[in-house]
């Protein structure tokens, strides 16, 4: 196992800490028996091959050992097909912080952009690395181990350009699996793959009497496939996995990758799905103070792009010109505890300033307050400071 790591320049090859001798020595270490010793070296590696969402050139170097720990005896398995998960949809670094005005004077220069273009190949060598594991990723959907079977179905649910591959795959699981956790997910995979000629197997499931859970899944992939055409049986459940998810936060929960939330899935799909629905508001309020304030994030910004149809507030727009449900869903949004916490204490929270600002709307609550009560316009100084 592992015969042909060493064959690798790794010396001659960067990531997000410079050279990336380091990463074969990382990489064995997930085969350890010792589990602090896997954990740690995971940790380094999210830190570095991997570094807050970007790759790097030694990136799809490595993805082929990792796959290759996946076809052997090793534990942790759906720990590093979520990691694979993550490097197949890494960004350049420089595509993601080139608006700071630390690159104002760099952004022009032939220099930079040669740096961009070749960062941008190293996401594109990452994609495909991870891409051509498919077969065993497949494999695995058989594992003794739930949480890898799930891992698995996850990861060949993520890549569209294998849809006529891999939704065949999914779809034959899941008339075998047996365990309520991957069944869901395998549904939730499944669903990120189907098209609009291909919902009818996500109606069958839902109509069935499959775990609540499986048919929220399934209600999810509807949303994804036909939102303008939503069932009514869908949309309720979407609404109902909001304001009652039930077990099916727990199932969800056990989700073997990150930010797996049931509510917070709804509330996405409920964004674009709920429009024409008077339900669908009242739920997204209700939801947004019984998730976590992380959570409420999502709930919020769903609110939002739902009151205003995707779109920011209008220039010179008063309180007196909001609908009833804008003024509803606003007056929530200020006095929610949840979503602002923090802000109490003199924390400013970027993520909730982001989400206000991109619908240019005040990015406090008591100014948001202010608005509703007629007390704050636009034109005022105060209305972003």
């Amino acid at each position: 196992m592992l015969e042909n790591l060493d064959k690798i320049p790794w010396e001659t090859l960067e990531h997000a800490y410079g050279e990336a001798a380091d990463v074969p020595g990382l990489i064995r270490k997930l085969a350890s028996k010792d589990i602090k010793e896997r954990e740690d070296a995971l940790w380094y590696l999210y830190g570095n091959i991997w570094h807050q969402g970007t790759v790097y050139e030694a990136t799809s170097f490595a993805v082929p050992f990792l796959i290759e720990l996946l076809e052997n005896p090793v534990p942790d398995k759906d720990k590093i097909l979520v990691y694979l998960s993550n490097l197949a949809f890494g960004n350049s670094y420089l595509d993601v912080h080139q608006d700071m005005s630390f690159y104002d004077e760099k952004r022009d220069k032939e220099e930079f952009k040669k740096q961009l273009l070749e960062e941008q190949e190293w996401v594109i060598k990452s994609h495909e690395a991870v891409l051509k594991g498919c077969s065993v990723y497949e494999k695995l959907l058989h594992d003794e181990e739930p949480s890898v079977r799930a891992a698995s179905a996850y990861l060949l649910g993520i890549f569209p350009e294998k849809a006529d591959e891999n939704l065949p795959v999914l779809k034959s699981h899941i008339k075998s699996e047996v365990n309520e956790m991957v069944l869901a997910a395998c549904v939730f995979s499944a669903g990120l793959l189907s098209g609009k000629k291909d919902e009818d197997w996500l109606k069958e499931i839902l109509n069935s009497p499959s775990p609540f859970s499986v048919c929220i899944a399934a209600a999810m992939g509807l949303a994804r496939v036909i939102p303008e055409h939503m069932p009514g049986e869908g949309l309720e459940l979407l609404i109902e996995g909001t304001v009652n998810p039930g077990n099916a936060k727990d199932i969800f929960k056990k989700f073997p990758w990150d930010d797996a939330d049931v509510q917070t899935y709804c509330c996405e799909l409920l964004a674009i799905t709920g429009k024409k629905s008077e339900k669908v508001l009242p739920a997204l309020i209700k939801a947004m103070d019984e998730v976590t304030p992380h959570e409420s994030w999502t709930v919020a910004n769903a609110i939002l792009h739902l009151i205003f149809n995707d779109k920011p507030l209008e220039k010179n727009i008063t309180a007196e010109d909001l609908s009833k449900e804008q003024k509803e869903a606003l007056g929530a949004i200020a006095k929610s505890k949840n979503f602002w916490k923090g802000f109490d204490k003199g924390t400013i929270i970027c993520n909730v300033m982001d989400i206000m600002k991109s619908f240019g709307l005040p990015q406090r609550p008591e100014k948001l307050q202010a608005f509703l009560d007629g007390k704050l316009s636009q034109r005022d100084k105060e209305w972003n400071n």
